[in-house]
């Protein structure tokens, strides 16, 4: 359609440039060969006009498929269709479109697996949490119990200890996975 546009154009001045020549070698009075010359500039002025305006609607007809493009990766579409242009500008752009969209699409899914592995870890230390937490209970009704021996309760007194200890050790992994999911921390891998 540009090339079209383009030849119209041409076209046109040559017609023009054509006309004024033939003007010029025709023995005419001055008022008729102003008025001709008038007329003739006029048509040039509204082709191109005319032409102008044919290449804006081109324009705003390529910049609307883009931005559908970009409203549809906007709203994370997993399948975009990109339609095939012939305008080198528009292949440029919308190749850039696809790249982007395959690495957001990339970058989402690997989030996803990140955080699932999270919730794993997370809800895993919390069911391991519950072993100690038992175990201290248990503890706890033992040590009430009147009929033990000093040697006994300070056994029961040191395995609370441990379990406590365990209960520590696994709430602190948990809040370090919860800073790890809000994006308080991050990991850097490095080679030692």
């Amino acid at each position: 359609m540009r090339h079209k546009m383009c030849e119209t154009m041409v076209l046109t001045l040559v017609l023009a440039v054509g006309g004024i020549a033939i003007l010029f070698c025709l023995p005419l009075n001055q008022q008729l060969f102003a008025c001709g010359a008038m007329i003739i500039v006029c048509t040039v002025v509204f082709v191109c006009l005319l032409e102008m305006m044919l290449l804006r609607k081109m324009l705003v007809k390529h910049a609307e498929k883009l931005l559908d493009t970009l409203d549809d990766m906007i709203a994370e579409k997993e399948e975009i269709s990109f339609s095939e242009y012939h305008d080198t500008l528009t292949v440029k752009i919308q190749d850039r479109m696809k790249q982007y969209h395959e690495i957001m699409i990339y970058t989402r899914e690997e989030n996803q697996k990140e955080k699932e592995m999270i919730q794993s870890m997370v809800s895993d230390i919390a069911h391991q949490v519950r072993t100690p937490a038992a175990n201290l209970k248990m503890f706890a009704e033992i040590l009430g119990r009147k009929n033990l021996s000093e040697e006994r309760k300070k056994q029961f007194f040191t395995m609370m200890e441990a379990q406590t200890e365990k209960i520590n050790f696994l709430m602190d992994a948990m809040t370090k996975m919860s800073r790890l999911e809000t994006g308080l921390v991050s990991l850097h891998q490095k080679r030692q």
